[in-house]
């Protein structure tokens, strides 16, 4: 099959579970090919949202697309059920799915508001990047079984080496938050704390990573998994509040109506944390698998 155009579309979504976080525009994001199909990502597609822009476009090989994303395009899984690998809000949420999907387009969802969220806690591509590379190789061997010659070993080579962009190509998504979402006064803070910060994140980072690896070993459960990464979450959260003082921290998080500082952390937390829930209150009985069970497989 040809290569197509896939284009990266943003929406907005009514996402705010927690009343002590003020009012903030977050996106759900879907991926859509010019041959007419698209990946929901567990949710709306641009043709069901009004308000849907789109944030990024490149040429990629369908049928490489379709073998990362390990669902057919227009199917709407449970939100127990992986796509392109990833479990919802375990290793990854809808902008890394697109991410995933787009990589043979060298797709990017930067623009797309919840990223500056979405990317401290699972990366630019979710979590389990080794695992994302083997689903790279196989689904573009599987493209070439149907199509011979539709996939380059060079493109393989050169999305591998981007998904692996690690802590480096993080970092620097995430500082371009932190100045425009958190809009800290580095200058009179010192460049010593902002090189602490760094450092503190680079410990979340290295942390998280850990536990991934442990969740793909299958040493640790879902929900210990999710628990320690919460418990990891508030940790970095409290070293940038002792580090910056309790008033710089509270005016870095303007969102968070908390009447104690102490409490800015918790409920910052009780935020990116509450989706996971999902997998015991939407989901089926009947459709949905052990989560417990499940390892960062190639789907």
């Amino acid at each position: 099959m040809a290569k197509v155009k896939l284009d990266i579309w943003s929406m907005k979504t009514s996402w705010n579970p927690i009343p002590e976080i003020g009012e903030r525009e977050m996106h759900h994001v879907s991926v859509a090919a010019s041959n007419g199909k698209e990946w929901g990502c567990w949710g709306r597609t641009h043709t069901e949202a009004p308000d849907a822009r789109m944030i990024n476009s490149g040429e990629g090989e369908y049928l490489w697309s379709l073998g990362i994303a390990g669902v057919e395009p227009g199917a709407q899984p449970e939100v127990s059920m992986p796509i392109a690998g990833l479990i919802l809000t375990v290793t990854g949420v809808c902008h890394h799915a697109a991410m995933r999907i787009a990589i043979p387009a060298n797709g990017n969802v930067e623009d797309s508001p919840g990223n500056e969220i979405a990317t401290p806690l699972f990366g630019r591509y979710g979590l389990g990047i080794k695992e994302l590379e083997l689903r790279i190789e196989k689904a573009a061997e599987k493209a070439n079984e149907a199509a011979p010659g539709s996939v380059r070993k060079k493109d393989v080579r050169a999305a591998i080496s981007r998904v692996n962009g690690g802590l480096q190509d993080e970092w620097e998504i995430v500082a371009r938050d932190i100045d425009q979402y958190l809009k800290p006064d580095w200058p009179s803070l010192g460049k010593a704390i902002y090189t602490t910060v760094v450092d503190i994140y680079h410990s979340f980072y290295l942390r998280r990573e850990a536990l991934a690896r442990s969740l793909a070993l299958g040493k640790i459960d879902i929900e210990r998994y999710q628990a320690k990464m919460r418990y990891q979450f508030v940790q970095a959260l409290e070293d940038i509040r002792d580090l910056v003082g309790s008033q710089n921290f509270r005016n870095m998080m303007p969102n968070v109506r908390a009447r104690r500082v102490e409490d800015v952390a918790e409920l910052a937390a009780n935020y990116v944390f509450f989706l996971p829930r999902l997998h015991s209150r939407v989901a089926p009985q009947k459709n949905r698998p052990n989560l417990h069970s499940c390892r960062l497989k190639v789907q």
